[in-house]
């Protein structure tokens, strides 16, 4: 825990960029692999601890991530970064 001390904090929407960038090319892997939906899926956990994990290899405190209000702000993002990329009248 004392390593979290030391990392730096976590700029304004860089969760939702990182979170844009992994949908995006998961987006770019399912169009060019379309059996990954049913062997390799996705859930809002899937792109949170991703989106942690990276930001964590980037040494900013992700300890925050985890209050039960972040994490509900962080999954809803996810919703409207989908919608932004694909407008629901457009999707199959």
């Amino acid at each position: 825990m004392a390593q979290q001390r030391s990392r730096k904090p976590i700029p304004r929407g860089l969760i939702k960029e990182v979170q844009r960038k992994l949908i995006i090319q998961r987006q770019k892997d399912v169009s060019q692999n379309p059996n990954l939906i049913d062997f390799d899926r996705w859930d809002l956990s899937k792109i949170f601890y991703d989106t942690r994990t990276f930001l964590d290899k980037l040494h900013y405190k992700t300890s925050p991530m985890n209050a039960p209000d972040k994490r509900k702000a962080i999954h809803n993002a996810v919703a409207d970064i989908c919608e932004e990329l694909v407008p629901v009248g457009k999707r199959r």
